[in-house]
């Protein structure tokens, strides 16, 4: 009996709706009573859209979820409380689509993709190539045997690690979850709540997962030096469980006891200071060194934000090549050109001019030491 058979054969059955593109619990005017027609109506739905799906992507589907598991899962939550039901069922129903399976894609171009990716970061030269060297690995294997080596991106900060994560999530169209792993003190943003609090919900990479049709998404690590070593914390374990292929098969969602494969993720982590990362956690992962750009490349780098800018606002404010360059010269890190520029351009367009002009005595005025004469 597959997850929709025997949520369909059960007698209170919890549903939901959409409102705005999110998922809405559907509730009745009495707490306790659920509407088991709504429910049906959205297994039936999935069960359509899967038929139609299945043809195209039948050879790259691959089990992700643990039926068992979900069957279980769903057991459980149906016993407890509305609130419960309310909150988990619809997640239960989301994470059974198409039996359980996930898409893994087909990534392309994959040289001409990391080509562009590296007129972008020109200062990510060596993890392109590591990163490159990776996907073309997975692309020739088994979609089943899809595998990406976690690799680590150290750098200062505002020298573009996280914006070169997205940009390579958003080239090859994947799904990206960002985790700042320096601010998490527990485990549940990633494993979920445990089930035995009321609150109990799925953690973030069983959304990913359930919401979406890729078996394949990249996970950022942002600041994984800062990671609590304190053995009363449990992200350590949950980060490393997931860098092992043989754990990550397996992961648990705490909220629910539902498993899933997340050996398909492509994980990437930034730090800062690699002497303060976990030595296992280091030993897990290629490591590479992001360089901070040199004028020459924050002036093409500054070059691509004008034209974006143009492109945004679709609008025509000319920018000397001087200006790029004298910007570029800045003592500032990325992020503050970047908001350098974006300020400029929008004081341009107040003012209507047609004209980029920095308001250099209050940036040079910036640059001067901080004292007592």
């Amino acid at each position: 009996m597959t997850l929709f058979n025997f949520m369909e054969s059960d007698q209170q059955l919890s549903g939901y709706i959409r409102k705005r593109g999110l998922l809405v619990p559907a509730r009745s005017t009495e707490p306790d009573t659920v509407l088991k027609t709504q429910f049906e109506v959205a297994a039936a739905r999935a069960q359509v859209e899967t038929k139609k799906r299945t043809p195209n992507l039948s050879s790259r589907l691959i089990p992700l979820f643990d039926m068992d598991s979900l069957a279980t899962a769903y057991k459980k939550v149906k016993s407890s409380d509305a609130d419960r039901r309310s909150r988990l069922l619809p997640e239960i129903e989301l994470a059974s689509r198409n039996e359980g399976k996930r898409q893994v894609p087909k990534l392309g171009n994959i040289s001409g993709v990391m080509k562009k990716l590296e007129t972008l970061f020109p200062n990510f030269c060596q993890a392109i190539s590591g990163i490159c060297e990776e996907l073309a690995l997975a692309a020739a294997s088994r979609p089943s045997d899809f595998r990406f080596s976690p690799l680590l991106l150290n750098g200062v900060p505002g020298i573009g690690k996280t914006a070169f994560a997205q940009a390579l999530a958003t080239s090859f169209d994947l799904p990206f979850l960002n985790v700042n792993a320096g601010n998490l003190q527990h485990a549940a943003t990633l494993v979920g709540t445990a089930s035995h609090w009321t609150n109990a919900a799925p953690g973030d990479i069983f959304n990913l997962f359930a919401n979406g049709d890729s078996a394949v998404a990249i996970l950022l690590l942002d600041e994984v030096d800062k990671v609590n070593p304190d053995p009363q914390y449990t992200i350590l374990p949950v980060l490393l469980g997931l860098l092992e292929p043989e754990t990550s098969r397996h992961f648990r969602d705490e909220s629910m006891g539902a498993i899933l494969d997340a050996s398909h993720l492509i994980i990437l982590m930034t730090s800062n200071q690699p002497d303060f990362i976990d030595k296992a956690l280091l030993s897990r992962s290629r490591v590479y060194e992001v360089q901070q750009p040199d004028c020459t490349q924050r002036m093409a780098i500054m070059t691509r934000w004008v034209e974006a800018i143009k492109k945004q606002t679709r609008t025509r404010v000319g920018v000397d090549p001087e200006v790029i360059q004298r910007l570029a010269g800045l003592p500032v890190d990325l992020r503050g050109l970047q908001r350098i520029l974006r300020s400029a351009y929008g004081q341009a367009l107040l003012d209507k001019s047609d004209v980029l002009q920095p308001p250099w005595g209050s940036l040079e005025q910036q640059r001067r030491p901080v004292g007592f004469m």
